[in-house]
């Protein structure tokens, strides 16, 4: 999705111009989520019968994307990549980033959640579009 916006900016965009959304943040947490493992991963033991055991490593590479519920949610959330839109290049977008993520209950982890926002910050009023887990899902 940046390769778009950044290809747009390069193009168009004036140097004294303004970019909207001209911020974003990635974020990311941990969820426990036992019945929705079992129903994705679990479900390679027994496909109809058969022992399709095999496959499970490889669905656990596969991301999903998928709605959470905020219940789920096992830890803090942990910004791990704030982006400049205005300058950030098309190589610091292959980004790498030591993060942190903070345990607030006792229980397992059974897979890490990202979302992103943007910020429309030089608007007359700012504005925020969010996928995050915590805003009711419409």
């Amino acid at each position: 999705m940046f390769d778009s916006v950044l290809f747009a900016r390069d193009k168009w965009l004036k140097p004294d111009g303004m970019l909207f959304p001209n911020r974003s943040i990635i974020y990311m947490a941990g969820i426990e989520d036992e019945q929705y493992k079992s129903q994705k991963i679990g479900f390679w033991d027994d496909v109809y019968g058969v022992d399709m055991s095999s496959i499970k490593k490889w669905a656990l590479f596969e991301p999903l994307v998928d709605v959470v519920d905020t219940e789920l949610i096992n830890t803090e959330a942990c910004p791990i990549f704030d982006v400049d839109l205005k300058t950030v290049t098309k190589d610091e977008l292959d980004f790498a980033s030591e993060y942190e993520i903070r345990v607030t209950r006792d229980d397992k982890m059974h897979a890490i959640v990202a979302w992103f926002d943007v910020y429309f910050s030089h608007s007359l009023m700012p504005v925020k579009l969010s996928t995050s887990k915590y805003l009711k899902y419409l």
